[in-house]
């Protein structure tokens, strides 16, 4: 059901179906779960495959609401290359917010909270060091306290400022032009909204 209710979330807020033979979504996913300690959706082929632990440790199933947002929020569709100013920010922090606005919206405020806070401890604990640099300034996906927490805290406290309809319609508006454009750069996320994240 929580599956469901994403992927309705996802379709209704960019406004484009999942299924969508262009970027290879010609199905809906299927999971396959395995024994190693990370998920994924990279090709779009139908399937994401995902941790049994981690799927575990998140029952309303976080991880996989992430995976479903790179169907929109993805490589398959965001052509920005990796070791790319701005290429972790655009295929993974932009996803991850987005996925917590859905958690947001179909589970509650409350667990949306929770994550942010979770996000904000994961930060401090790197705080100081050669690790904590900017989220857009991560060129691979190599930096997970910087592109799924710290990242994610900074898009927070605008959307409190601004709003989180504000924050959200940015993303969807640099989805919807960027799409499918080839060599993708961050100063075209910059053009739509970059001000949000300087």
């Amino acid at each position: 059901q929580l599956t469901e209710k994403s992927i309705r979330w996802f379709e209704e807020m960019y406004g484009e179906d999942y299924l969508c033979d262009r970027y290879g979504a010609a199905a809906y996913p299927a999971f396959i779960f395995h024994k190693g300690n990370g998920s994924f959706n990279r090709y779009n082929m139908g399937f994401i495959s995902a941790s049994q632990e981690k799927f575990a440790t998140y029952p309303d199933i976080y991880p996989l609401i992430h995976e479903i947002g790179h169907r929109w929020m993805g490589e398959y569709t965001m052509f920005i290359e990796s070791g790319e100013r701005g290429y972790a920010f655009i295929i993974e922090t932009l996803n991850e917010f987005m996925t917590l606005m859905c958690i947001r919206d179909i589970v509650g405020v409350e667990a949306y909270e929770a994550l942010i806070e979770n996000c904000r401890v994961s930060w401090d604990k790197i705080k100081g060091t050669k690790q904590d640099v900017h989220p857009i300034d991560v060129t691979d996906n190599n930096n997970i306290p910087v592109t799924y927490r710290k990242g994610v805290v900074m898009l927070d406290s605008i959307a409190q400022e601004v709003g989180y309809d504000v924050v959200t319609s940015v993303i969807v508006q640099f989805y919807n032009q960027c799409k499918g454009i080839p060599n993708l750069e961050y100063e075209d996320f910059e053009q739509i909204g970059g001000c949000l994240i300087r």
